[in-house]
């Protein structure tokens, strides 16, 4: 199992965030986003295992990737002082247009265990307190195919899901784009939220992906 582990600090907006991003193998008005009705991008909004705010992430996620272009024009772009975010947008108005990211209820759940042993022991990284990966927590409400990934985010201005979209895909201070190239996978098509309070950091956010993921019957 292949993992890796990577801690950015940037100064994005005039507040600390913290973000990690790791991988294995295995609102401005939606109407710009021509590719995809608002109906469709808003693939999370009637499921009930998820709070609105981790509703409006993935249906920022699905607003990046269904119309790169677009998405870097209105929301990268105002950050056009950050080197990064210059590279980010020459990237995604050259990305084509992928598919959405459907929500799942299993890899939330994952997702929620990993937010919650966070906020409990106060900590921040990939590696849960009793030694979990991301992929042994999807692996308990089910099976993944393909490849799966996770992102994360903290920060006390981080209860918003356009900052946090918009922190992961400038990636400032990561040279591998982790978080960036996660969000921009085609070969991912499944993911699950979980937003929380945090001891240290007030707040925090994980995101976990998958190819395909068979649930638990």
């Amino acid at each position: 199992m292949k993992k890796s582990f990577i801690l950015i600090i940037v100064l994005l907006l005039g507040v600390l965030w913290i973000a990690y991003s790791t991988t294995n193998v295995k609102l401005l008005d939606e109407s710009s986003f021509s590719t995809q009705t608002e109906d469709s991008l808003d693939a999370a909004r009637q499921v009930t295992y998820l709070n609105e705010l981790e509703k409006d992430v993935v249906l920022e996620m699905n607003m990046a990737r269904t119309d790169p272009a677009a998405y870097a024009e209105q929301y990268i772009k105002p950050h056009w002082s950050i080197p990064a975010a210059r590279e980010c947008y020459y990237q995604m108005i050259k990305t084509k247009p992928m598919g959405i990211l459907q929500p799942c209820k299993g890899i939330s759940q994952a997702a929620k265990v990993h937010a919650e042993d966070c906020r409990k022991h106060n900590f921040f990284k990939h590696e849960g307190s009793d030694n979990s990966s991301f992929t042994d927590r999807m692996e308990r409400f089910g099976t993944y195919q393909g490849q799966a990934a996770e992102n994360m985010s903290a920060g006390y201005d981080n209860n918003n899901s356009r900052n946090i979209v918009v922190q992961l895909l400038i990636d400032d201070g990561v040279p591998s784009r982790g978080h960036r190239n996660t969000i921009l996978n085609f070969d991912l098509f499944v993911v699950g939220v979980a937003c929380g309070m945090h001891p240290e950091y007030q707040f925090m956010c994980v995101m976990d992906y998958a190819t395909e993921f068979i649930e638990e019957p």
